[in-house]
């Protein structure tokens, strides 16, 4: 017997796909255990156990200790109109009420951005290596794409503090070693400077690195007349500046591996000095999220 039978989860999308199957041979989802066990021909035990592993989201043989071809799974799941796709990590500690909350909030801030009363700054940190990011390149048809490494070492990385002017959009990045709480206020200082002629209130949006929120950061933050604002745990798609450091690796370390440390320095400034040029077409590609995907807080609720 598959232990565990009586107690899948026919509910939802699964239920909707595998329901004119069964009509087929008259059968309900309840007869599905018995069915992959004693169905009469060889074929149909391997239809319905696959149908089986549909149903309880299990597309591995291995969970149920029975045996299936790998075609005849194949074709199952071709059938219910399934694809292969990459999953993507859904951190459980994140708490969606806090998201719609943190929205809510952010769309009263952005009508006093539209009206020249606030500036609104998102910062965040991120660690860029000299040793290449594989990706996706042109090459010739039938043949491999080579390039050349130097297996750079983990610690050859530039740890950059970066921020991201929405109402302006202009970006600034700084680096004077590891993040920390002494670096984090110098950074500060260093973007109150970029800031001088900034008209209207200043607030920041940071990611959720720990050193924005010790006191004396916070205090040194207050000096400066800047709001910090945190964002909810584990919510990286609200920050739109996690897209510069995307855009930053497309551009200066996929598929290259810079000769130094020297190099990969020039290559991230340059780089953001040619984005500030043309503000128009940096806010298209960093503009942040307005509106929550029913779908994905909905599976956030759900567990």
């Amino acid at each position: 017997m598959i232990e565990g039978s009586d107690r899948l989860p026919y509910k939802g999308w699964r239920e909707t796909i595998i329901r004119p199957d069964l009509a087929k041979w008259g059968q309900s989802l309840s007869d599905l255990p018995i069915l992959s066990v004693e169905a009469e021909h060889a074929r149909s035990r391997e239809r319905f156990l696959a149908l089986l592993m549909i149903a309880s989201g299990q597309t591995t043989a291995c969970s149920w200790a029975r045996e299936i071809g790998r075609s005849a799974l194949h074709r199952t799941l071709c059938a219910a109109h399934l694809g292969w796709k990459l999953c993507q990590k859904l951190p459980k500690k994140t708490d969606p009420h806090r998201r719609v909350d943190f929205l809510q909030q952010f769309h009263q801030l952005y009508e006093q951005v539209w009206r020249s009363q606030r500036r609104l700054i998102y910062i965040d940190e991120a660690h860029i290596h000299r040793d290449m990011d594989v990706g996706y390149t042109w090459a010739a048809k039938g043949k491999p794409a080579w390039q050349l490494s130097d297996s750079a070492p983990l610690v050859h990385r530039i740890n950059w503090y970066g921020a991201y002017d929405f109402a302006e959009g202009q970006c600034f990045i700084w680096n004077e070693g590891p993040c920390n709480k002494e670096h984090t206020i110098q950074f500060l200082q260093r973007m109150a400077a970029w800031l001088a002629d900034a008209p209207g209130a200043i607030v920041i949006i940071w990611g959720g690195a720990p050193w924005p929120r010790a006191n004396f950061v916070q205090a040194a933050a207050a000096k400066l007349d800047f709001t910090l604002i945190p964002l909810p745990a584990y919510s990286p798609d609200l920050n739109p500046i996690e897209g510069l450091w995307k855009w930053m690796r497309e551009e200066v370390t996929r598929n290259h591996c810079r000769e130094s440390m020297r190099h990969l320095f020039d290559a991230c400034k340059a780089f953001i000095d040619r984005i500030n040029r043309d503000s128009a077409s940096l806010v298209y590609r960093l503009w942040p999220k307005f509106e929550l995907d029913s779908d994905y807080e909905k599976f956030l609720v759900s567990n």
